[in-house]
């Protein structure tokens, strides 16, 4: 009769002991939350040239159970002296999952491991990232201390193991007023993962935007694309160099292997890349123009041949710009909508963009070569670019005939039911 009892009484006291845990679990966060926010709210304020605010702050050990979970709600980093009044980042929210056996061995016991950070998550990231012309950025925020701190008992400072970083339905604009490069991402999503608490890091990201556009020097390179970007890379920590394994860009329907190396100096970033699109399908570069990406594109009959090659070599920086060589070609190609009567047809081009490095300004952006037919009317165009920074030296001459009733023929257009009249011109502007 004994032995149930005490079986009994050890069920009941495992039971009040694992409530006590539960009950601990869930008031520790809470009884600690408003010095977890003082604190780290300071911290932030103190070594930051910025003002940083959150509307909540939560800490939970069931979120992400049994990790340890930190959300901040609505994160707002907003610039101060030369940038007052913009805001460099507006983040939705924030969250930090910890592993706390690892926190408790290196902060208390002094166990020497890393603390492992299983994922840091930004959900709907706003950044606004800015370059005045004298190359001052509104992302270097970090308070330059006067004098390196002094290495701690336990070696020369905290290591942190992160293994996931992951951006969700994010927007980003890039505004170089130095290089009148602008560039934005909507809805762009990233995850990346890695040990990087490693001096050798296998890689992996993968990247997703719903629209991006690049222009520069007034020229729309890139407009609301769809971008897809998938890499494997091997890092290299301690030399601060990345190799790329695999890597594919995409840009709508175009598709481009991307090989090479990265490796960072100092403040300059060391390029040599190179790329290539393997598809040789017309489809793939006509799925950059927007008004016919826009609408029935998977129903579009196209043919022609195409090709793409470019690379990149050099430092990038405040003071260095990289060599590129950039050169895409169209021939004898066509496309046609099988609900239109019309096709564009005879589509040749020839693209060339160069630079032999130093700065954006020796960019040089040359057309040699533009023909198309629209009904029985051809077009024949060409343009060359130089000094676009400084004082654009534009060369551009075209010739042809436009009926505009063809274009309609040939061209699905949102919003427009009729056209009519004739575009002529023969002309050149230097």
């Amino acid at each position: 009769m004994k032995r149930p009892k005490r079986r009994k009484r050890l069920l009941a006291a495992l039971g009040i002991l694992l409530g006590l845990i539960l009950v601990l679990l869930l008031v520790l966060p809470l009884l600690f939350k408003d010095k977890i926010a003082a604190g780290v709210k300071t911290a932030a304020n103190d070594n930051l040239t910025a003002k940083v605010d959150w509307r909540d702050l939560s800490v939970s050990f069931f979120r992400h159970f049994p990790h340890l979970s930190v959300r901040l709600d609505d994160l707002t980093v907003a610039n101060e002296g030369r940038f007052t009044g913009d805001t460099l980042a507006a983040i939705h929210g924030l969250d930090v999952v910890v592993s706390l056996p690892s926190m408790l061995s290196s902060v208390i016991g002094g166990g020497g491991g890393p603390i492992v950070v299983h994922g840091v998550t930004l959900d709907q990231p706003r950044l606004s990232l800015i370059t005045l012309p004298d190359g001052t950025v509104n992302w270097d925020i970090t308070k330059k201390p006067a004098q390196p701190p002094e290495p701690g008992p336990h070696g020369p400072g905290m290591a942190i193991s992160l293994q996931k970083f992951e951006i969700k339905n994010g927007a980003v604009t890039f505004d170089n007023r130095r290089t009148k490069l602008r560039a934005t991402l909507k809805g762009y999503n990233q995850s990346l993962s890695g040990d990087f608490s490693q001096k050798q890091v296998a890689v992996q990201t993968r990247a997703s935007a719903d629209t991006a556009s690049v222009v520069f020097a007034g020229i729309p390179y890139l407009n609301r694309v769809r971008l897809g970007l998938i890499t494997d890379a091997q890092a290299d920590l301690a030399n601060k160099s990345f190799a790329l394994q695999h890597s594919e860009l995409s840009l709508n329907d175009l598709k481009l292997n991307v090989s090479g190396s990265a490796k960072s100096t100092g403040k300059l970033l060391g390029l040599d890349l190179t790329f290539n699109a393997p598809s040789t399908n017309f489809r793939s570069i006509l799925s950059l123009v927007p008004a016919i990406y826009a609408h029935d594109f998977d129903k579009l009959k196209t043919s022609g041949s195409f090709s793409f090659l470019g690379k990149v070599k050099g430092e990038y920086g405040d003071s260095a710009f990289p060599a590129f060589q950039l050169n895409a070609k169209v021939n004898n190609a066509a496309f046609q909508y099988p609900d239109l009567p019309l096709p564009a047809r005879d589509i040749i081009m020839e693209l060339a963009l160069s630079n032999p490095g130093g700065s954006p300004d020796s960019t040089v952006v040359q057309l040699d070569r533009f023909h198309m037919r629209l009904g029985q009317n051809p077009v024949d165009a060409g343009l060359v670019v130089k000094t676009p920074v400084s004082d654009p030296d534009v060369d551009f001459r075209v010739k042809g005939r436009v009926d505009l009733a063809d274009v309609r023929k040939t061209v699905k257009l949102q919003g427009i039911d009729q056209l009519a009249g004739t575009i002529a011109a023969d002309a050149a502007v230097r």
